[in-house]
């Protein structure tokens, strides 16, 4: 990937972001595309700024969480991930917690991660093999997670709206010493990647990969690791564009047992719903 498609990709996020910033805080249409699960016109404002500076690159497919259906990402190479909007309910609720994310996939790898959050103009990205970088009011600064070994030294994120017994169970069993909830999966892995938080799992089957696949680069490049709950790579570009297995993402040090862990909890689930079945 080289560095004009990169300058492509940072002016069109900010210009994007820039769009849906208009809206926050105003008066503006929301829909549901399924039960809690909502959409708005900065939504849309966003993804149509993207899809018009981003779908004339020569050989890239479109995979953007509004419209993939239309796209067929699995039959492209090489691909753009987006999620114009990813924190929908925190720009709702006015938290600041939302973004505009990009991920650029080759060949079934990674390449690029650009997550960018309107509300405080910082723009997290990453680019394979060349770190990932932070660059605010013109300032530019290398991520790295923070190395904490001792899971009570250790802070995990968890969702303002989608907190689950899994998540809140690693949290208890592993006896991490802090969370904090917030919003956009994408800034929750760029807050990993600046070592203010080292854990960071989402029990979901319904995350796509938009929501994914720019905070991954991101993080992996910051020298952490972002597995599926089986401690297996995660797989983007795939024609159903879902995590069908969740996510963990940490700051590397002990994401074996981190993944020990979610599968205990996993599986102590399972037995009860069976047992309550009888």
């Amino acid at each position: 990937m080289d560095q004009r498609l990169a300058q492509l990709i940072e002016r069109s996020i900010r210009e994007a972001g820039h769009a849906a910033l208009a809206f926050y805080g105003g008066v503006y249409t929301i829909t549901e595309k399924s039960r809690n699960n909502p959409v708005t016109e900065a939504d849309f404002a966003s993804e149509k700024i993207l899809l018009e500076a981003l779908g004339g690159v020569d050989g890239y497919g479109l995979l953007s969480e509004e419209s993939w259906k239309v796209q067929h990402p699995g039959s492209f190479e090489r691909l753009f991930i987006i999620d114009p909007l990813d924190g929908t309910k925190d720009f709702i609720d006015e938290t600041g917690d939302f973004s505009v994310m990009i991920g650029v996939l080759e060949k079934g790898v990674l390449v690029g991660g650009f997550v960018y959050q309107p509300t405080t103009d910082i723009l997290y990205s990453a680019l394979r093999g060349q770190g990932a970088w932070k660059l605010y009011q013109n300032k530019r600064e290398q991520l790295h997670v923070d190395a904490a070994y001792d899971f009570t030294k250790q802070k995990i994120l968890v969702s303002r709206f989608h907190l689950g017994k899994t998540e809140a169970g690693v949290r208890d069993i592993l006896g991490i010493g802090d969370y904090a909830p917030m919003g956009s999966a994408g800034l929750k892995l760029a807050t990993l990647a600046e070592g203010r938080a080292h854990i960071y799992v989402a029990a979901t089957s319904k995350m796509g990969e938009w929501d994914v696949a720019a905070g991954a680069l991101i993080l992996q490049e910051a020298g952490g690791r972002i597995t599926d709950l089986e401690g297996n790579t995660l797989q983007f570009g795939k024609k159903t564009p879902f995590m069908e297995k969740g996510m963990i993402a940490s700051n590397g040090v002990r994401h074996k047992e981190l993944v020990q862990a979610v599968q205990a909890i996993i599986n102590h689930q399972s037995q009860n719903a069976s047992h309550s079945e009888q």
